[in-house]
């Protein structure tokens, strides 16, 4: 592939990342989504298990449940994808990684701190492992830095 095309794709995914940071400031901070709830959730699973009880009672609107749920999981997926693709130096695992969690425990505690949401250890759960799932499958032999340099953004 040309220098030309893969800069033009680099370019590209660059702007869809920038689009993506700005949708993810929306969603974590600019618009109080936490039902008016602040406060700070040390104990796994309390927030999940709550909201599957709430919904077998019938007391919750399911799709309130399934977006939180899902949403929490695919929330910084674009996130484990592009680091390393545009930041050579996230190409590691081991430096990528850390750099994921340590952006999801920042926005966790900023939601808390600006009063926009809570400090849940469930967000960080759903969070973080599809974070990691995801780059452990940029790391496979299935996808891999060749299969990104194929399409052209090595």
């Amino acid at each position: 592939m040309n220098v030309r095309k893969k800069k033009s794709l680099t370019v590209v995914l660059a702007i869809l990342f920038a689009v993506y940071l700005l949708v993810l400031a929306d969603l974590l901070f600019l618009v109080n989504r936490s039902g008016g709830y602040h406060g700070v959730n040390l104990r796994p699973f309390r927030s999940v298990s709550n909201y599957l009880s709430a919904l077998r009672a019938g007391n919750i609107n399911p799709s309130i449940v399934f977006r939180n749920l899902l949403g929490n999981v695919l929330l910084f997926m674009p996130l484990a994808f592009c680091l390393p693709i545009l930041f050579p130096a996230l190409r590691k695992w081991y430096v990528c990684l850390p750099l994921i969690a340590a952006v999801i425990i920042l926005a966790e505690v900023s939601q808390y701190l600006f009063a926009v949401g809570s400090c849940d250890v469930d967000d960080f759960i759903l969070n973080y492992p599809r974070g990691q799932k995801f780059l452990k499958s940029l790391f496979s032999r299935h996808f891999n830095y060749e299969t990104i340099e194929l399409i052209g953004f090595d």
